[in-house]
């Protein structure tokens, strides 16, 4: 069911995304439906890839601002920006970001630990510059990708004094930790009466670490990313609205005529439907 089949030039009317469910089958995650035909499929994509871009014609740009496609169908800011201005192709995009993390945080229920990451003054890296922190960490990262099988969706905040620091949700099992005490006391640290963990093997600063459990705790950890996700400044890290990495699972398309195809008797959370232009309307309807 995962593997990639060749692209259908077909044009369809709906899009449905599956997410993974906890019996280990798909869940129903939303129905995007277009009041003509619209949707070019890219393939059911296997688990963990992504299909390749697919460049939009710029007259059909007019259907970007219900972000009727997978994010990674939809043309760079730069061109966005030519049709509708800086500021508004820098908020499609941060919306586009924030889907995009979503899904990964839907699709791995593994990421179970919320950490942040800071940074001590020292000679070895400047807590103010925000390339070499980011430099330190993309070495970190990527040793614990390879050597403990480390998955992640990272955010980047300045802090008041202007000081680096890094929002990172996490597989808990790929880390090393240690309780986390008190410094005055040596009693173990708490937060909401969960235990508080440090990172052993961070050396560049401090850290603070917890688990998170219940699709609640993990919709209030997702908020709380991407409320740095929408600051204007400082909203890309190298480039980006946010990191990822590791063996992620990302969601599986279908495309259909009718959104009754998809509708599984699972309950609609929120609908909401924009008028485009020429009597053209897009509806989404969401289920998580």
């Amino acid at each position: 069911m995962y593997s990639p089949v060749p692209v259908d030039s077909t044009l369809y009317k709906v899009k449905a995304k599956y997410i993974p469910a906890p019996d280990g089958g798909l869940r129903l995650a939303s129905v995007q439906t277009f009041s003509a035909a619209k949707f070019r499929p890219s393939g059911w994509e296997d688990r963990g890839k992504k299909a390749a871009p697919e460049r939009r014609r710029k007259s059909d740009y007019n259907l970007y601002g219900a972000n009727p496609y997978n994010f990674d169908d939809l043309p760079d800011d730069a061109d966005i920006a030519d049709v509708f201005g800086e500021a508004e192709a820098s908020r499609r995009a941060t919306r586009r970001a924030k889907i995009a993390a979503m899904d990964y945080i839907l699709c791995n229920p593994d990421l179970d630990m919320f950490a942040t990451l800071t940074y001590g003054q020292s000679d070895e890296v400047d807590r103010m510059d925000y390339d070499a922190c980011y430099k330190v960490l993309r070495t970190w990262l990527n040793n614990r990708v390879t050597r403990r099988g480390l998955k992640y969706v990272a955010v980047c905040e300045r802090q008041k004094k202007g000081g680096i620091h890094f929002h990172v949700l996490c597989n808990g099992a790929a880390l090393d930790l240690t309780r986390a005490r008190s410094p005055y006391t040596g009693k173990p640290l708490t937060h909401g009466r969960k235990p508080l963990f440090n990172i052993s093997d961070w050396t560049a600063g401090y850290t603070s670490a917890e688990y998170i459990s219940g699709e609640d705790c993990r919709d209030r950890v997702a908020k709380y990313i991407f409320k740095y996700m929408s600051k204007e400044s400082f909203s890309k890290i190298g480039g980006r609205y946010f990191l990822h990495g590791g063996k992620m699972v990302t969601p599986i398309y279908a495309y259909g005529d009718a959104p009754e195809e998809f509708f599984d008797g699972t309950e609609c959370r929120h609908e909401r439907t924009v008028e485009i232009a020429d009597g053209l309307a897009w509806t989404e309807y969401s289920f998580v």
